[in-house]
């Protein structure tokens, strides 16, 4: 198994995340905007309901953790008991003062390498829900990580995987905003039928496996400060366009392999 990207990255992903906070930021307001695109408002909202309603008090872990703002959500949306896994100790700390600061247990949130047996063999088929966001492009050999993924899961549990879909007209604008970023992805799984192929094995039922939502400029960053400040502009100039696909989401369709951002899983384990 070769990973795409090393822990330094992560390291200094973090450590900027603690500087944030450290200048003040609310993470109800992060949190608020961080679900207020179409595309995270059509997940948190529309599909994510129709599976996790009525799972209160059940056990949700997330592969890679650090923020929490994910965890935070799944308590706050659904009343599940969020755990999280995170290797890199600057965002284990991260995320385990957002749970303190949210009223969630920080001891929740365990530092380990995903790939290290002993903590797999401590902890297969021990949670109803496994959630990984961003994670399973950054290695080689994907199907592999999904698998591994399940293994945490009890019979019948739901696994839900979200990765960027960085085809298309995304994919130049990935490129040229964060080359470095860009690179350490496996865009080769950023296709419908090789998405749906890493869940087609007897252990899974898929209940949804597609693109989610329509183009949008928060799944972009930026390496540069100018490129950065040219991002959030963007963002903002967007707002308009993500409260109209909420609108017209009931009778259009915006989803396309070349603009959506992102590709979505839910399955369940046989």
């Amino acid at each position: 198994m070769k990973r795409l990207s090393e822990q330094g990255y992560w390291e200094s992903i973090y450590r900027s995340s603690l500087a944030r906070d450290a200048q003040g930021g609310n993470w109800r307001t992060r949190l608020r905007d961080a679900m207020r695109n179409y595309p995270n408002f059509l997940i948190w909202e529309k599909i994510f309901p129709k599976y996790l309603t009525g799972k209160t008090g059940q056990s949700v872990l997330e592969i890679g953790c650090a923020p929490g703002n994910y965890l935070v959500a799944f308590s706050s949306y659904f009343k599940m008991e969020p755990y999280g896994l995170e290797y890199a100790p600057s965002g284990v700390q991260a995320t385990r003062e957002r749970f303190e600061k949210a009223g969630l247990d920080p001891a929740h949130i365990m530092e380990a390498d995903f790939f290290d047996d002993a903590f797999l063999n401590a902890h297969a088929e021990q949670f109803d829900v496994v959630y990984s966001r961003g994670f399973i492009e950054h290695f080689d050999d994907p199907a592999a990580v999904v698998a591994r993924h399940a293994r945490f899961l009890k019979p019948g549990g739901l696994l839900i995987i979200l990765i960027p879909n960085l085809q298309g007209v995304n994919k130049f604008l990935a490129a040229s905003l964060n080359p470095k970023s860009y690179a350490i992805h496996n865009t080769s799984i950023m296709r419908t039928d090789a998405f749906k192929n890493l869940f087609e094995s007897n252990a899974f039922t898929p209940l949804e496996i597609g693109y989610v939502g329509g183009f949008s400029f928060g799944l972009f960053n930026a390496e540069v400060p100018t490129k950065s400040k040219l991002l959030r502009i963007l963002n903002l100039l967007q707002k308009p366009f993500d409260w109209l696909w909420r609108i017209c989401s009931p009778l259009i369709r915006v989803e396309t392999p070349w603009t959506s951002p992102y590709l979505l899983a839910i399955v369940k384990k046989n």
